[in-house]
């Protein structure tokens, strides 16, 4: 289950090595004021959007993003820097995406069988598309790092 924004926030800030304490002093924030804003329970001191960037950079730890996309009814995964790889990579890129969609073809044929699907198989047919639409957002970011780009056009002979 998904851990509420707040609760991401707070969870975030706990976790990193030194706590909430180092994180403020990483940050340049007083210490008091930045626990207070990372208490889901405090309702006098707010998080700003740019604060929650500077965490989530200084943290490595994105569980923030997650949680907001996930609250709004999105989701959101990681897409690496492909620029600069080759067709063999996108190829395999393709076939790994492939062989996900296989395993949750599986999954839910096999969930299916007792013409009932039970919270343990449901839970797996989700482990296994969230997996495929990483794989293809991830195919689409290495497609992306090798499409022709549109050059501005210089011309004024208007």
């Amino acid at each position: 289950l998904m851990p509420g924004t707040n609760n991401a926030i707070y969870d975030t800030a706990h976790s990193f090595p030194g706590g909430a304490k180092k994180l403020a002093e990483e940050m340049g924030k007083r210490p008091g004021t930045f626990n207070n804003k990372c208490d889901p329970n405090c309702e006098t001191h707010v998080m700003t959007i740019d604060e929650v960037r500077h965490m989530m950079k200084i943290t490595d730890d994105h569980q923030i993003l997650r949680a907001l996309a996930h609250e709004f009814g999105y989701a959101c995964f990681p897409l690496p820097d492909y620029s600069g790889y080759c067709d063999i990579e996108l190829l395999d890129s393709w076939a790994d995406w492939d062989a996900s969609r296989g395993k949750t073809v599986l999954a839910i044929r096999n969930a299916l069988e007792d013409r009932r699907i039970t919270e343990k198989e449901l839970d797996a047919i989700e482990k296994e598309m969230r997996e495929d639409f990483q794989k293809e957002l991830a195919l689409l970011s290495r497609l992306e790092s090798i499409s022709e780009k549109p050059q501005a056009d210089n011309n004024t002979d208007d």
